[in-house]
């Protein structure tokens, strides 16, 4: 009867350290190609991924206005704003352009939009606009409009895009 009892024992203990144990639920998984950005050292409650340091450098610079950008080389460079621009509005904005004439909206949602444009008969740019929430905290997410670089091609933006779509709250520390 009592080595039963240690039995049971000995195997509801074993259950028990194996849930507690082991890889944690919330672990981030970092895709392949991309490093893991903590942004609450400059005051956000989220993680980004931004393309690892075979791309570029990273730079993370805090601009006027209290928004945030950060750059890896040349194909990635994001405006990070806090609050939640109105999408519909942006979009009908840019309908209304003198001097850009949108060619297409290659991903039309109620929180983002990216799109095609071009003056006349001149290359195409792409860009892009996002708004995502972290717990009670929205921010919008846009590609930089750098004139010192080339515009971002199609993939780049939809490589920025996709950063900004699965950012992550930062995990709570274990105490």
């Amino acid at each position: 009867m009592k080595s039963l009892q240690l039995l049971t024992v000995f195997a509801i203990s074993i259950l028990f350290f194996a849930a507690c144990g082991g890889k944690k639920e919330d672990e981030i998984k970092v895709p392949e190609g991309m490093r893991m950005v903590d942004l609450s050292k400059n005051g956000k409650t989220f993680i980004i991924f931004t393309p690892d340091s075979t791309v570029g450098k990273l730079e993370i610079l805090e601009q006027p206005g209290g928004l945030l950008e950060i750059k890896v080389g040349k194909q990635f460079d994001i405006v990070i704003k806090e609050g939640e621009e109105d999408i519909a509005f942006k979009k009908a904005d840019l309908g209304n352009d003198d001097l850009y004439k949108i060619k297409q909206f290659f991903v039309d949602e109620p929180n983002t939009i990216a799109w095609e444009w071009a003056i006349g008969d001149l290359p195409s740019e792409f860009h892009f606009i996002t708004v995502q929430k972290i717990g009670n905290s929205a921010y919008t997410f846009e590609d930089a409009r750098n004139s010192e670089n080339a515009p971002f091609s199609k993939s780049a933006i939809e490589k920025m895009l996709e950063s900004c779509k699965n950012i992550k709250p930062v995990p709570k520390k274990e105490e």
